[in-house]
């Protein structure tokens, strides 16, 4: 009878064996899974300052978790990016000048939907096979992390209505200074792709080991503009 309910004697000693080693597995296997969480659960929240000529201005990147990528949250748009920050989606808000704007991605082409500057809007863009990248920094930082040393993809203007292609081409590593402190970089020279490319270009110098932007310089306008220079807030 004692066998049979497991009370004292050679059944009750295995089972006490049983259940220490099942505890022991599953507090094992919980130290496993805490120590290879993922930080991509933290909201990210990047600082710059953008300077052009005279003029300056503190400029904010709010990335969130979105699935395996990222919800990137500004004043007046939203986009939603993969987790090689291609863009998925783009929405872009501004009641004050009668827009409000959505760009998707579908197979080889961008829908955009909604009015622009008060006008109806419905247009496809073909893509020709490249990824799009609305953001083109984080595209950058991707390519850095990656180890690649050249990337092509598209990014929207919908202020001419034109979808861009562009190419980044990794530069090595140089020293930049930003407010006095000196940092190694990862230098990566963007311009416009094809027969286009000596009509514009930008230097970018990212960390070496997150990619994140540290430092860049283009001329945004006619001969004779001014550069703008953005550098990350410490």
């Amino acid at each position: 009878m004692i066998r049979e309910l497991g009370m004292g004697g050679q059944p009750a000693r295995r089972a006490r064996r049983e259940r220490h080693l099942h505890c022991l597995i599953l507090g094992v296997m919980f130290c496993f899974l805490f120590s290879t969480w993922s930080p991509l659960a933290a909201e990210e929240i990047r600082q710059y300052r953008k300077t052009t000529g005279d003029r300056s201005v503190l400029t904010e990147l709010r990335l969130v978790p979105e699935g395996t990528g990222w919800r990137e949250i500004g004043e007046h748009s939203e986009l939603v990016e993969n987790a090689d920050f291609a863009t998925l989606y783009w929405e872009w808000r501004d009641p004050g000048a009668g827009t409000d704007l959505l760009v998707t991605a579908g197979a080889g082409v961008l829908h955009a939907e909604g009015r622009l500057r008060g006008k109806s809007l419905s247009r496809e863009f073909p893509t020709n096979g490249l990824p799009w990248a609305q953001n083109q920094e984080l595209r950058l930082e991707w390519l850095v992390r990656s180890g690649l040393e050249r990337t092509v993809f598209c990014s929207f203007d919908p202020g001419s209505m034109t979808l861009y292609e562009f190419e980044a081409t990794a530069r090595g590593r140089e020293l930049v200074s930003i407010n006095g402190r000196n940092f190694t970089a990862s230098k990566v020279h963007l311009n416009l792709n094809g027969l286009l490319a000596p009509f514009w270009g930008a230097d970018y110098w990212l960390d070496p080991l997150t990619g994140h932007l540290l430092k860049s310089r283009a001329i945004n306008g006619h001969p004779g503009t001014p550069p703008t220079v953005v550098e990350a807030v410490f």
